[in-house]
């Protein structure tokens, strides 16, 4: 797991590519060797006659292919760079080979298409896997390009790590909740996640009752099933009554707290006439059959017994003695948990958790989709039963059942498109929604920190508790303590550090064989109390002597390290304590996927060892050299090791206030930047890009190995700390108006419209330069004058709201249809393509180009969470200069730094300056050490060496008067960037626009033209500064302004009327004189009155519910 310096960031989304990859190298497999056949029989519930008794259908072999487009001659290949730019998904065809039997014929094979199905970009069946840089960029990608993504109708979209509940490994726990799972349920459970090779995962869950029983509880297409574990134990092995008892007292018979329980246990089961293996089986087989959908008479229900446990009880194992004493095992840790022997697990620590990759999730889908398929074969069969029974066995009505279900690709796309999880029995997760996102490339920061975040899930964000976002001590050195956003997603989006790595693929050595000679013994009926069990991937392989236990761990890390096992094995070893273990005594040792692994130093061995969480809790680690003590066993490889790729590069973080650095985190990846470096191949909807950008004097740890320069997005300003003309409070900034003009900040935004040629999947619109010369003669006057003779726009065209951008030939109406701009921004036109998707479906695309340079109001930021608004331009020539004549580029007020503490910010002025006046640039390392731990000290005398304050002040000149200012002044160079919030993008205002048909208010939206809502506390504050008129006219003149009528005698208002006598042409002057009325009361006194519309609204539905208003009017 070496990686090479400069490689980082074709492998800061390696975990995503390589989860993929186990799709292809293992998950198709393991879909093909656990996959049910379906069996096709006359239903005991349903009239149905087949012209064969049993029809047993299975897939026998699953092929992925290459993303190729049929139908094209020489190179056929579809590259990502052609899906975004058609806007399609990038795809690749899945082929199945379907078995099926009938009856005891020899089988009948079939191959059939399973529909084109998303491929990640350079996993190993994308065109761009493997390609250097420079092939990168002659397939038109950009140099760095390091995938880990789909491309799902031309947007590129990240299915995100999720974090689960740890595979296969049991958690005691209480919950208060649990008490209303039934009579006599107590808080208490153990709960283990099961997951098979094929990402297959159910979860079961123990409960402890009141009496002493246990029950399991698992979830069943959404529904929850309880049984009695006792009468599983017997369904599961053929241990007698003795057998069950000493496996879970463990030579603790003196121990009535738990024998008394076993044995209320195994009564249970003599209450309900189970005695043998035989009666268990058939017990669950009676009870579930009709749950697990099996309706073939010829099943016995042994046999439905027997397929419930193979389906839903401790999956990851295929031997049932196996499932029984992990069971047996999990009943000792529940019983452990009540009588206080251990404390309770934490579900929200990192110990108890693992990561759900985006391939493991994928194969997981697939696996269910297939088997959906398989069903709604069956069911198409049975009901073209009465029918069709003489094609039945025909081979191409088989081909055709399957052409007529949904292909799995079209519900592969549909979840990565929509993020919604549309399963039956919901993959075993607790959310149904939000797994993708859409991986925007604002800038490279950005993009690259989507493959490196980890969500709880959506569940979680809706709890009202925080205890899920809490940050434990068990993450150190696996998820990043600073880079997690502020608001709603704070504690739940966490990023993993730079030197965690997720496993994506299982180590398949055999580490069983090497256990027995280190002193395991496998299992026997009576243990010794000071026995651990040996836990191997959620198998129970036998117990180990604790005396065994120091030389039994050091031997497995000698073995790691050598190489005899894989590196990356979990080794965790709990002991058992005195009196009270915080965790249940065992030795868990893991090969699996999804865990979570970080690099550490093992002092002994002198090696680099890999561990876990699990691993890490009993370890001893140094942070750095001095914390070394003489029970220490590891050692940190680098203290920034700690924190995540964006985190890493902040400079002097440790100098700043925690939230500071956290308010980077976030701005960094909103920074108007470079995001790629393939302009010209990208179609993108947004897209935004600064000019002139800049590398960081004071470059941080790590920013040359993840190409960060590449893709600069700030620029080196020269920042004054001075209160100067009043425009710098409260954040604001004043920037230098000749430093604007010079290009600082300047950026622009690209944005793109594509105009498709097809409606309804006919082509209705040609360009005109495809239409016959006669014709184009005919109608070319149609064609605006701003546009080129053939009804394109020219490249660079100025284009206004309204103004021309494209004309088509309608060959319907046979005219010419000219396509106007929308935008209210003056854009330019940068680039015009015709994409021709296939034959009959041709777009054409347009790239805008608008330029956003800096104007008062945008928002800019240093590298440490010093943001500010741009207050005002000044002119050079009244700017404050020093006596060499610089002048600042940026004015910044003083009072930014004392409650924010970002002593960062400072440091970061005097370094710069200090290495600007070297000539050189600096690279800084968190938590570094400068010489005399005084980090001010080492930076002041490089600035007493070059003539220079010790602190970096100066003394400045007064830009107006030119005398020199009274106090030194902090001067220096710090990295600024630009971020995206501009306000050319948030400006609104309206004084007419569109209402709300029913209250007839303004509507709401910037885009619709809609107004800003004037809440309840704008309103307390117009009233407290006494302003009536400007209150009326808010909430009044300019909101749902109306007048009506109101009877004077009975107060309503819904029964006045403008009434109007108009019987002829001659007698039109009546007209003039109309008058109110009141229906009600029979008279035409009534008075006018100004209303808010929204009152009508509010007594018309009153009225509704039969309750009268009566207004009375005060003249």
């Amino acid at each position: 797991m070496e990686i090479q310096q400069g490689d980082q960031l074709r492998v800061a989304a390696k975990h995503h590519i390589e989860s993929f990859n186990y799709l292809y190298t293992h998950g198709l497999i393991e879909i093909c060797r656990h996959l049910s056949p379906i069996e096709v029989c006359v239903p005991g519930n349903r009239d149905i006659r087949l012209p064969f008794k049993n029809m047993k259908i299975w897939i026998e072999e699953l092929q992925i292919g290459m993303p190729t487009q049929q139908g094209m001659l020489g190179d056929n290949r579809v590259l990502p760079t052609q899906c975004r730019q058609m806007k399609k998904s990038y795809t690749a065809p899945m082929l199945a080979t379907i078995c099926r039997e009938i009856d005891d014929n020899p089988k009948e094979t079939v191959r059939l298409s399973l529909g084109e199905i998303p491929i990640l970009v350079k996993s190993q069946k994308c065109h761009l896997n493997g390609l250097s840089a420079e092939e990168l960029v002659q397939q038109q990608e950009d140099c760095n390009e390091f995938g880990g993504y789909f491309i799902i109708n031309g947007n590129e979209k990240i299915i995100r790590m999720l974090i689960i509940q740890k595979r296969n490994y049991p958690i005691a726990f209480k919950r208060p909740g649990y008490k209303n799972k039934g009579f006599n349920f107590s808080p208490f459970a153990v709960q283990m996640k099961c997951v098979r090779s094929d990402q297959y995962a159910r979860t079961i869950t123990l409960h402890y009752l009141m009496d002493g029983n246990v029950y399991l509880r698992i979830i069943l297409k959404k529904k929850e099933l309880q049984m009695p574990v006792i009468i599983l134990l017997r369904a599961l092995t053929d241990m007698n009554d003795y057998q069950i008892y000493q496996q879970i007292v463990r030579s603790q018979a003196d121990k009535s707290d738990i024998s008394d329980r076993v044995e209320v246990m195994i009564a249970d089961a003599k209450s309900r006439g189970i005695n043998t293996q035989k009666d268990a089986l058939e017990y669950i087989g009676r009870l579930l059959r009709v749950e697990l959908n099996i309706f073939n008479p010829e099943t016995t229900d042994l046999q439905v017994g027997r397929i419930f446990l193979r389906e839903h009880i401790c999956v990851h194992l295929e031997n049932d003695q196996d499932k029984a004493s992990i069971l047996l095992l999990c009943i000792e840790k529940l019983y452990a948990l009540f009588i206080d022997e251990i404390n309770p697990d934490n579900l929200d620590s990192l110990v108890n958790q693992e990561v759900l990759l985006s391939g493991h999730l994928y194969t997981a889908y697939l696996r269910e989709k297939l088997e959906d398929l398989l069903v709604g074969v069956r069911e198409k069969i049975l009901k073209d039963a009465s029918k069709e029974q003489s094609k039945l066995k025909d081979l191409a009505y088989f081909k055709r059942c399957f052409d007529l279900q949904t292909t799995v690709g079209e519900k592969l796309e549909n979840f990565l498109a929509t993020g919604n999880l549309r399963s039956q029995t919901g993959l075993d997760l607790m959310e149904a929604s939000g797994f993708t996102i859409i991986a925007d490339k604002l800038n490279n920061m950005r993009f690259l920190s989507h493959f490196r975040s980890v969500h709880r899930g959506s569940y979680f964000a809706q709890m009202k508790t925080t205890t899920v976002r809490k940050l434990l001590p068990d993450v150190w050195g696996f998820v990043c303590p600073v880079h997690t956003p502020d608001g709603g997603p704070c504690g739940l989006l966490n990023h993993i550090t730079m030197s965690c790595v997720p496993l994506t693929h299982p180590d398949e050595q055999d580490v069983e064989e090497l256990l027995f000679p280190l002193g395991v013994q496998s299992q026997r009926l009576i243990y010794s109390k000071n026995d651990l069990p040996v836990v191997l991937n959620g198998k129970l392989i036998g117990y180990l002597n604790s005396s065994l236990l120091p030389t039994f761990e050091h031997t497995l890390r000698v073995y790691k390290s050598n190489g005899t096992i894989k590196e990356t094995t979990e080794v965790a070893c709990l002991p058992r304590q005195e009196n009270k273990s915080p965790l249940f005594p065992g030795i868990y040792i893991n090969t699996t996927v999804a865990r979570l692994m970080r690099p550490v130093i093992n002092l002994k061995l002198n090696t680099i060892e890999w561990i876990s969480p699990l691993e890490q809790i009993n370890m001893s680690i140094a942070c750095t050299q001095a914390d070394i003590r003489t029970d220490t066993q590891y050692q940190e490889i680098d203290p920034a090791y700690i924190l995540s790729i964006l985190a890493s590069n902040v400079p002097f973080l440790n100098y700043n206030q925690s939230p500071r650095n956290m308010y980077q985190c976030q701005m960094a990846k909103q920074t108007m930047g470079s995001p790629c470096h393939n302009y010209p191949y990208r179609f993108d909807n947004k897209m935004y890009r600064i000019l002139f950008p800049q590398k960081p004097v004071v470059r941080c740890f790590g920013y040359d190995d993840y190409q960060f320069a590449d893709y600069a997005s700030g620029t080196n300003a020269i920042v004054a700390v001075i209160s100067y003309t009043g425009y710098d409070m409260e954040d604001a900034m004043i920037l230098c108006k000749s430093s604007y003009e010079r290009g600082f900040g300047h950026g622009i935004i690209y944005k793109s419209s594509e105009y498709s040629l097809n409606e309804d999947k006919e082509v209705k619109y040609k360009l005109l330069s495809q239409i016959p010369i006669q014709l184009y003669n005919q109608i070319k006057a149609q064609v605006p004058v701003n546009l080129l003779p053939y009804g394109l726009p020219e490249q660079s065209q100025v284009v206004t709201k309204g103004s021309a951008v494209l004309a088509l030939y309608d060959s319907q109406l046979q005219q010419v249809k000219v396509y106007h701009s929308k935008d209210s921004e003056t854009a330019r036109i940068e680039q015009v393509a015709v994409v021709n998707k296939s034959e009959n479906d041709v777009s054409v695309m347009i790239k805008y180009r608008i330029n956003r340079n800096p104007i008062i109001g945008d928002k800019f930021s240093s590298r440490h969470g010093q943001k500010g608004v741009m207050s005002l331009l000044w002119p050079q020539i009244d700017m404050p200069f020093s006596e060499s004549g610089m002048v600042p580029d940026i004015i910044i007020n003083p009072h930014a730094f004392p409650s924010r503490m970002t002593i960062g910010m400072l440091i970061e002025s005097m370094a710069a300056k200090a290495n600007v006046l070297q000539g050189e640039m600096f690279e800084t390392h968190p938590f570094q050490n400068y010489e005399n731990d005084n980090v001010v000290d080492y930076f002041g005398k490089q600035l007493i060496k070059h003539g220079y304050n010790y602190h970096g002040n100066e003394t400045l000149y007064s830009g107006i008067y030119g005398t020199p200012l009274k106090v030194d002044i902090y001067f220096g160079v710090v990295y600024y960037q630009r971020l995206r919030h501009m306000v050319s993008d948030k400006s609104q205002a309206r004084s007419m626009g569109p209402v709300d048909v029913l209250t007839q208010q303004p509507i709401k939206g910037r885009k619709k033209g809609g107004g800003i809502r004037l809440g309840e506390m704008e309103r307390d504050a117009l009233i407290a500064h006494g302003v009536a008129y400007c209150i009326n006219d808010r909430l009044l003149k300019c909101s749902d302004y109306s007048e009506t009528y109101i009877c004077d005698k009975c107060g309503n208002m819904l029964a006045t009327y403008q009434f109007v006598q108009l019987l002829s042409l001659e007698n039109i002057q009546s007209v003039q004189s109309s008058h109110p009325y009141c229906v009600r009361c029979k008279q035409a006194k009534c008075s006018k009155v100004a209303i808010p519309f929204v009152l009508r609204y509010l007594v018309n539905e009153l009225a509704a519910m039969n309750v009268k208003l009566e207004f009375s009017v005060a003249r």
